[in-house]
């Protein structure tokens, strides 16, 4: 199986509205390009109105609330498709697959990368993608707990590397290095030597190394529970 994880364009520009012109997907794309651009505290009703050119109360005549809008985002802009069978390919591969897909485009939306840092997803299409992670994990062979444990841990991975990574600007990286090489060298030795490399790790080569350490020990640990079985026959 196959996940591919992809997130919806919207245009940049935003011209203003023709009279009865206004609809709930002009409204998510507009609210999506303003969390992008300025946060998720920025997302009201009123900035939408004002992203679109349009009246708050046209707004509402769409949606009812705020956490609607929220909800309407992550079920439009991430979407993990139905699965495509692919029995070519290692169940870990598909999962590596799937994450380094989910990380790249949530660089491409901050926004989104914070909703998904600061508050529990329970959308329909979200708890999809999940049944469907849960289902790969347990057919390689783990435990129901293992399974949970290990859909947690890369999420948690890439939504937190997602935010690290967004946070490090060029210049915050530069100013991080320089302050390394200025440490004692005698105080701090690895640091110090490390400097080059501990200094800008946020990177996709840095992401992709501490995936791969996650799914290699996943992927131990279904080892693990086969060969138990096995015994127990």
């Amino acid at each position: 199986m196959t996940y591919i994880c992809t997130l919806t364009g919207v245009a940049k520009s935003t011209p203003r509205l023709r009279r009865n012109a206004l609809n709930k997907d002009l409204i998510i794309d507009a609210a999506l390009r303003v969390v992008d651009a300025e946060g998720v505290a920025a997302l009201t009703i009123r900035r939408i109105s004002e992203e679109l050119g349009a009246s708050p109360m046209g707004i509402y005549g769409h949606v009812q609330t705020r956490d609607e809008i929220v909800e309407a985002l992550i079920e439009r802009a991430v979407e993990l498709p139905q699965p495509t069978p692919d029995p070519d390919t290692p169940w870990h591969q598909q999962l590596r697959d799937t994450f380094v897909a989910i990380h790249r485009s949530l660089l491409a939306h901050p926004g989104l990368t914070e909703i998904l840092s600061t508050q529990p997803i329970s959308t329909v299409h979200a708890m999809r993608a999940v049944e469907r992670l849960l289902a790969s994990l347990r057919g390689a062979g783990l435990t129901p707990h293992h399974a949970v444990a290990a859909v947690a841990a890369l999420q948690s991975y890439t939504y937190g590397f997602t935010v690290a990574q967004r946070a490090r600007t060029a210049r915050d990286q530069a100013t991080h290095l320089a302050a390394l090489h200025a440490l004692p060298e005698a105080d701090f030795p690895q640091l110090h030597e490390l400097a080059s490399d501990f200094g800008t790790w946020t990177t996709e080569e840095h992401f992709e190394i501490g995936l791969d350490w996650l799914l290699d020990s996943i992927r131990r640990s279904a080892q693990t529970v086969a060969a138990s079985r096995h015994q127990g026959r």
